[in-house]
């Protein structure tokens, strides 16, 4: 194994000078590191050396080839495990195996298929009430996939609490995001009202969540949610039982929180662009039209809106919610001709893997014909991974994109996206996923 580490930035003593840099900007600063170093890059922030690859013949080594040679990262699971516990998202080895086996049949076809006329409905009900006005999409498409992921989960009991559940995760994304950016990570304890917030968001979420579960297990009752499948679920390749209920917490939280903010993210840009797009808009409206023959859309029509479904794919292409996958090495490993020590971090920022032109053409254009036919099939391996790859994969692809296309689909069929007069393109920001700063205001006009 080479021995050798690609060349890199180096800013003072032992590089503490880069941190500013990637706090203000994390975007900003790795394409300024691929722009001076290309697809291989290191260099040291204190005791730990990083790596930044943007090859997706890189990305294929570490996400699928030597995915056993890398785990979440220790910072991932400092700041989210204080509430997902050791959901999929952070488990790790034989555990994490185990329980994507036993969550895996929550995403079957035939469960999502029921999810599909609360999702419709939801959406309605949201839009509805905002017909005619200028409004702020990327608060209401978070409010919206929230309310659908949570009745997904736990049923319709969670409408009465849904204010409150909103109010309580805003505060664990904002406390997540400071934490994430920090040199280190304040305990829970620390004597701070931003920590103590933290822990009543925490308690909150905990409370709410164990008593669904007590109240589902005293009745074995089966509604049709996610919670009733994750009860449920046995592991027969190990006939080792179902999951205790603390696993299902951490799974229902996973699921919750992860769901919520990663679908809302990639629909707030692909509303961006259709809007701006007006072709494109049309495009889909007919399309929309032509499937559903004005009856509400549902989980067969959405399989059938190949171009809808194709917007919001190249908006993720264009504006990943999951901008950087990062990983911290078990043990040595060759990635690119260069060792990665044990102990060391890696970063896949896929926000620039995808919008580079030796992978896509037109690769700062929003063009969602690229994802039709076969096109898709097309692209270099691993240049496009809105859901990462390997078996670490996001478990709830399926669900996100059904989710997506018909909230497109009912919001489309009703509404035509417009900009305002004085509309100004939003800034990406670099948040727990791909936020447009300060929000992103449009006018949900009337069709016709």
């Amino acid at each position: 194994m080479s021995i050798e580490f690609p060349p890199g930035p180096n800013r003072g003593f032992l590089g503490m000078g880069l941190m500013r840099p990637i706090q203000q900007d994390f975007l900003k600063f790795s394409q300024q590191v691929f722009n001076e170093f290309g697809d291989s890059a290191s260099y040291r922030i204190g005791p730990y050396r990083l790596f930044q690859f943007t090859h997706p013949e890189q990305y294929h080594e570490i996400l699928v080839q030597h995915s056993r040679s890398f785990h979440k990262t220790r910072r991932l699971r400092e700041t989210l495990g204080r509430w997902n516990g050791k959901g999929l998202l952070l488990n790790e080895g034989d555990d994490w195996a185990r329980q994507r086996r036993l969550v895996q049949p929550a995403f079957g076809p035939s469960r999502m298929a029921t999810y599909a006329e609360g999702i419709v409905q939801h959406t309605l009900k949201l839009f509805e009430s905002h017909e005619g006005q200028e409004v702020d999409v990327a608060r209401l498409l978070h409010e919206l996939t929230f309310r659908t992921v949570a009745e997904a989960l736990f049923g319709a009991e969670v409408e009465e609490i849904a204010e409150e559940f909103l109010t309580m995760v805003a505060t664990l994304q904002r406390e997540s995001i400071a934490d994430f950016t920090a040199f280190w990570v304040r305990p829970m304890w620390w004597p701070t009202a931003s920590r103590a917030r933290l822990r009543k968001a925490v308690k909150f979420l905990n409370d709410v969540v164990r008593r669904f579960i007590a109240d589902r297990r005293a009745t074995g009752e089966d509604r049709g949610d996610l919670l009733s499948m994750l009860l449920q679920a046995v592991d027969e390749e190990e006939g080792s039982g179902r999951m205790t209920d603390e696993q299902v917490r951490d799974e229902a939280v996973g699921l919750l929180l992860g769901g919520n903010e990663t679908t809302a993210t990639a629909l707030v840009w692909t509303f961006y662009l259709l809007a701006k797009h007006e072709t494109f808009q049309e495009e889909s409206q007919g399309e929309i039209d032509h499937i559903t023959g004005g009856s509400l859309p549902d989980a067969k029509h959405a399989a059938a809106l190949h171009f809808t479904s194709a917007t919001m794919k190249e908006a993720m292409r264009l504006y990943p919610p999951a901008y950087v996958l990062t990983r911290d090495a078990v043990e040595d490993v060759e990635i690119g001709g260069f060792c990665v020590p044990t102990g060391s971090q890696v970063h896949l920022p896929i926000a620039l893997t995808q919008r580079d032109a030796r992978w896509f053409d037109a690769q700062d254009s929003f063009v969602p014909h690229r994802f039709l036919s076969d096109g898709e099939k097309s692209f270099h391996r691993c240049a496009y991974l809105p859901f990462g790859a390997g078996p670490r994969a996001c478990v709830g692809r399926g669900m996100a994109m059904l989710e997506g296309t018909l909230i497109l689909a009912t919001v489309l069929q009703r509404y035509c996206l417009r900009l305002s007069d004085d509309f100004v393109d939003p800034v990406p920001e670099a948040q727990i996923s791909l936020h447009p700063r300060g929000g992103l205001r449009l006018m949900i006009a009337p069709r016709g």
